[in-house]
C-alpha cells in the first residue's frame, strides 16, 4: 500500500510541475496557508490541483468559545458559487435532524410519538413492507435507531426509511424556511435510488395500538435541473452494464452546497448562533442526541452492534483518521457526517478535544482519474479519504499552534 502510495504521489507531483498554473493571481489567504505549511506532501500536491481535484473548503475558527454566543470568523475555498459535486450521504444529516423536528411538530398537535416509537411500513394496498430491524434489541424498526445507523455506519436504507417519513416537499421546504441555501433533496441513496415516496407509515405502542397512520406522502414537481458549473461530468458512465461514452448529467440529482452543510452542523453545534426562525425547533434532547450519535464510533457502542473489524473506529471519520484502521483517541472528538459516491469524498465536522480546541472544518474533492462513472474505480483510499485525514489533522494543528500562541 506504501509503495501504490508512493506511486501515486509521485504521479501527481509531476503533473503538478507539467500543469501548475498558480501564477501572479493566486492570493494567499488562511486555508492556503495551512495546507503549504502542512509537512504532508500528499496534502500540497492535491491542493496545487485543487481545480482539477474541485476541492472545496470551509473553515471555521471560533472565537469566545466560553461565552453565550460565541463569535465565528470563516474562510471558503473557493469563493463565489462553486462547481457541483454530488453530495451523496452527506444529505442524511439534515434528513436525520428534520426527523426528529417532524416528531417534535406532530407531539405539539397531540400525537404521542417519539423516536424511540415503534413503527411498520405498508404499500397502497397496507401490505406490511417492512416491520422489523435485526440490530435493535427488539427487532424494532424507530427513528431514533434510524438515526443512530445514519451516524455510526451511513446506513442508505436507513436515510430511505426517514425520507418516506418527511416527504419531498417537506424536506425542501422546511430548509428553505430556515435560510438555507443552495440545496435541493429529491431523491433516496441506493443502486436503484428512487425519487417517489412510496410508503405509509404505522407507528404503534408496545401494545401494537395505533398511534399515528402517515399515508404516501405526495410531492411537488421536482424535475427542474439544477443551474451550476460542473453538473455535466467524465467522458463516459454505465448505466444497467451498458457503457455510455459521453458526460454523466447529474442535473436531475441531489444538491447540497457545502456552505449549506457547514450552516447546517453550525445549527445543531450552535443553534443560539442563529435567530429564531433559521433554527431547527428542536428541544435540547433532540439537540443532544443528535451530538451524541454524531460523535460516537462503531467499536464503541453495542447497540446497534457493528463488525468490529469491518467498522473499525475511522470508518465515517474521515478528518484527521481516514487513512487509519486503528484506534482514534477519545481526547478527540469530531461531530460529523461524511459522504461517498461518484469518486466524490466529503466530510463535514465540528472537531474539539478534551482541553477545549474546538473549529469547524468541511471539505470536499472528486478523486476519478479515468473519467469513468459506475465502473467502481475511484481513488478513494489513496487520494481521496487520505487527503481529508491530512487537511483534518493540518488544522487541527494549526489550532493548537494557535491556542499555544494565545496563551
Amino acid at each position: 500500500m506504501k509503495t501504490f502510495r508512493n506511486l501515486v504521489l509521485l504521479i501527481l507531483f509531476f503533473k503538478a510541475i507539467l500543469s501548475c498554473k498558480r501564477g501572479k493571481d493566486y492570493k494567499k489567504d488562511l486555508i492556503s496557508e495551512v495546507i503549504e505549511n502542512s509537512s504532508d506532501s500528499l496534502l500540497k500536491v492535491i491542493w496545487s490541483q485543487r481545480k482539477d481535484f474541485n476541492v472545496q473548503v470551509n473553515f471555521t475558527q471560533i472565537i469566545n468559545k466560553d461565552s453565550v454566543v460565541p463569535k465565528f470568523q470563516t474562510f471558503s475555498y473557493p469563493q463565489g458559487t462553486p462547481p457541483y459535486f454530488y453530495p451523496a450521504s452527506t444529505v442524511k444529516l439534515p434528513i436525520a435532524i428534520l426527523a426528529l423536528e417532524k416528531l417534535s411538530v406532530l407531539q405539539s398537535e397531540g400525537i404521542a410519538i417519539d423516536h424511540k416509537t415503534l413503527f411498520k411500513t405498508y404499500d397502497n394496498s397496507m401490505q406490511v413492507l417492512s416491520a422489523v430491524d435485526k440490530t435493535h434489541s427488539k427487532g424494532w424498526l424507530t427513528i431514533g435507531h434510524l438515526i443512530k445507523k445514519i451516524f455510526l455506519v451511513s446506513d442508505n436504507e436507513a436515510f430511505n426509511y426517514l425520507y418516506d417519513f418527511l416527504g419531498t416537499d417537506y424536506i425542501n421546504q422546511s430548509l428553505n424556511s430556515k435560510g438555507i441555501e443552495g440545496i435541493r433533496i429529491v431523491h433516496k441513496l441506493s443502486s436503484n435510488a428512487i425519487s417517489e415516496v412510496n410508503s405509509q407509515m404505522v407507528f404503534f405502542s408496545e401494545s401494537l395500538d395505533t398511534l399515528y397512520h402517515q399515508p404516501i406522502l405526495s410531492s411537488s414537481n421536482y424535475n427542474t435541473k439544477l443551474d451550476l458549473k460542473g453538473l455535466k461530468k467524465g467522458k463516459g458512465f454505465y448505466k444497467n452494464g451498458e457503457y455510455l461514452a459521453y458526460s454523466m448529467d447529474f442535473s436531475t440529482k441531489n444538491y447540497i452546497s457545502l456552505n449549506a452543510l457547514h450552516g447546517i452542523l453550525r445549527r445543531i453545534i450552535f443553534p443560539e448562533s442563529f435567530s429564531k426562525d433559521n433554527q431547527f425547533n428542536l428541544e435540547d434532547e433532540d439537540l443532544n442526541f443528535l451530538r451524541y450519535w454524531m460523535s460516537r464510533v462503531p467499536t464503541e457502542i453495542n447497540e446497534p452492534y457493528y463488525d468490529r473489524d469491518l467498522y473499525f473506529d475511522s470508518y465515517c471519520k474521515f478528518f484527521m483518521y481516514g487513512d487509519t484502521t486503528g484506534e482514534m483517541t477519545p481526547k478527540i472528538r469530531i461531530y460529523n457526517k461524511i459522504g461517498l459516491a461518484y469518486g466524490t469524498v466529503t466530510d463535514v465536522a465540528y472537531i474539539t478535544n478534551h482541553k477545549g480546541l474546538s473549529f469547524m472544518l468541511s471539505a470536499c474533492l472528486e478523486v476519478n482519474e479515468n473519467q469513468i462513472f459506475n465502473d467502481d474505480i475511484y481513488e478513494y483510499d489513496t487520494i481521496g479519504i487520505p487527503f481529508l485525514a491530512a487537511i483534518g489533522r493540518a488544522f487541527y494543528n494549526y489550532e493548537l499552534k494557535t491556542a499555544e500562541l494565545i496563551k
